[in-house]
């Protein structure tokens, strides 16, 4: 089952959904759940604990951490090689390009002001 959160953040309604367990068949799920649930949904945000985050300039990720990505990889679409992934298509091809609301949202991200918002 999953559980939601009705929150506010300044003068924006959020639904967090905290799902009952790890892949994806719960996030579609929960995916599935939340479109039906909130038809008005306008921005949704998939977010987990990076676990299979690689070093980024020998940095290591640490809890508390936000890491915003330009593109999700399917990870169950291609091959997995020793050492490498490699997906069968480009993932915009996979998965199709972000909306123009979300390009623009990680655009303002790059930005130093979008950074300490």
């Amino acid at each position: 089952m999953t559980v939601y959160c009705e929150p506010n953040i300044g003068q924006h309604d959020v639904v967090l959904a905290h799902l009952p367990g790890m892949g994806t068949q719960h996030a579609a799920a929960a995916a599935a759940s939340l479109r039906t649930s909130y038809i008005e949904l306008k921005l949704v945000f998939l977010v987990g604990i990076c676990g299979g985050m690689p070093k980024i300039d020998g940095v290591d990720a640490f809890l508390g951490d936000v890491v915003i990505s330009r593109s999700i990889v399917q990870y169950d679409y291609g091959r997995q090689y020793p050492g490498r992934f490699a997906v069968k298509e480009t993932t915009e091809d996979s998965l199709g390009r972000a909306n123009k609301d979300i390009r623009g949202l990680l655009a303002s991200f790059e930005t130093d002001r979008g950074r300490h918002c």
